[in-house]
């Protein structure tokens, strides 16, 4: 479990931010990542993965290639805060997405929801044939 709630970090790393659960609620995360900036991975049993944006400013910047910005196993839940995200595939998960407010920014453009997954896979602007749809603008990654 990583919890963010103030202060100011950069992080310069193959994988930015990684555990179960990562929370931010504040503060200034600014994340140069060559594989995902921050990923919610399935590491114990007890838990299932999820991120969750309460508030704060967050940038992640990804290299080109098979990376997510933000990448869950599970669930990618943002409530408040603006996160700026950089490259191919802004987010990825497994479960499901809740944007309920909060500024989400996607290489240098507003959004308003995050109804699919960004760049790749299932449904919305990710789905098949669609924006990032099977071979498209991301691809899909497992």
């Amino acid at each position: 479990f990583v919890q963010i709630d103030d202060g100011e970090m950069d992080i310069t790393a193959s994988e930015g931010i990684e555990a179960t659960i990562v929370q931010i609620n504040g503060g200034e995360v600014n994340i140069a990542a060559r594989d995902d900036g921050i990923n919610a991975g399935q590491k114990s049993s007890s838990y299932g993965a999820k991120i969750e944006i309460n508030g704060g400013y967050i940038s992640v910047s990804v290299s080109a290639g098979d990376t997510d910005a933000i990448d869950s196993n599970g669930d990618i839940i943002i409530n408040g805060g603006t996160v700026d995200v950089t490259g191919n595939s802004a987010f990825d998960y497994d479960g499901t997405a809740a944007f309920n407010g909060g500024t989400v920014i996607v290489n240098g453009q507003e959004v308003n929801a995050i109804t699919g997954q960004f760049g790749a896979g299932k449904g919305g602007m990710g789905g098949n044939g669609g924006f990032g749809g099977n071979g498209g603008f991301g691809g899909r990654r497992r």
